[in-house]
């Protein structure tokens, strides 16, 4: 066992090598204790050390400096955090390519992470984001929790407090994400963000049994937040779940009517129409009340 951990720890040891070999050069500004300021290319970064080169009058010195002494490094912006916009990638294929460069970017940086000046969080946030986007909760959910452990900007932390609160939702079952989805809600800045976290909120009552709260908080969608994006149908449709299993039939009905009449042309008018066309065929209402028959994603 023990030289099976040394083996990985060696390994580990090579990948960040690898990876920090291919991340370097790269031009910095060098900030010393001392109050020296170097403007040089950063050639190597070792365990407790780094290795520059600048010149100095004609020539070109290459020389060691210590961690300790150093007060920060001021690295130009990643051009991943400009160029890539997460929300405009559709395809598996450019969400793959994007997923892999930027985590060997974020690996890169991580070799940085004591020195002041890095950009690891921002890397990692944008890690986080393609993730999620991909769909990819768990392992989303895990990025996000070291994003809020790492970033020190409130924005930062209280973004990456909802995503993880929207990952856990996806990630788990039974409502198990309430609570901290609750949290984010209080702290959401924008009626965006609460249009968002108020769906998930009620669609994790209904998870609960609890119909009457899941219609709460599904319907303030359509009654205060029906400008942000998909949010409203897509919270009248979880809201037929609560409705079925309250027997409100004439609700039902009417929100059905809603969906295929304000949003035809949508998955969640198709949706309302299936189930209407099901209630009419002699379905019985409470077979339609699964919270989980109206999750499908547009």
């Amino acid at each position: 066992m023990t030289t099976r951990v040394l083996s990985m720890a060696l390994l580990s040891v090579v990948c960040a090598t690898v990876l920090c070999a291919e991340f370097l050069p790269k031009p910095v500004r060098l900030r010393l204790k001392d109050g020296r300021n170097f403007d040089c290319t950063l050639l190597q970064r070792t365990e407790d050390s780094i290795w520059i080169e600048r010149r100095i009058g004609t020539s070109i010195a290459r020389e060691p400096h210590r961690v300790e002494h150093i007060d920060a490094i001021q690295f130009p912006l990643p051009t991943i955090l400009t160029s890539i916009n997460v929300r405009a990638l559709k395809s598996k294929d450019e969400l793959r390519s994007a997923i892999h460069e930027v985590e060997a970017e974020y690996a890169a940086w991580q070799q940085f992470e004591d020195i002041k000046g890095h950009h690891a969080v921002a890397v990692l946030k944008l890690y986080a984001d393609l993730l999620e986007h991909r769909g990819s909760y768990a392992a989303a959910h895990r990025m996000f929790g070291r994003l809020l452990k790492d970033a020190r900007d409130e924005e930062t932390r209280r973004h990456a407090a909802q995503r993880l609160a929207v990952c856990a939702f996806w990630s788990s079952t039974n409502g198990a994400a309430l609570a901290a989805l609750t949290n984010a809600l209080a702290a959401s800045a924008s009626d965006a963000e609460r249009a968002e976290l108020l769906f998930y909120i009620g669609v994790s009552h209904a998870q609960r049994g609890e119909p009457v709260d899941a219609l709460f908080a599904l319907l303030k969608n359509s009654v205060f937040y029906s400008m942000h994006g998909t949010w409203e149908p897509r919270s009248l449709a979880a809201a037929l779940a609560p409705f079925a299993s309250l027997g409100r039939r004439d609700e039902f009905v009417t929100t059905c009517a809603t969906l295929t009449q304000r949003f035809d042309g949508t998955v969640w008018a198709a949706l309302a129409h299936d189930r209407l066309a099901a209630l009419h065929a002699g379905t019985n209402l409470s077979t339609l009340s699964s919270i989980t028959t109206y999750l499908e994603e547009p």
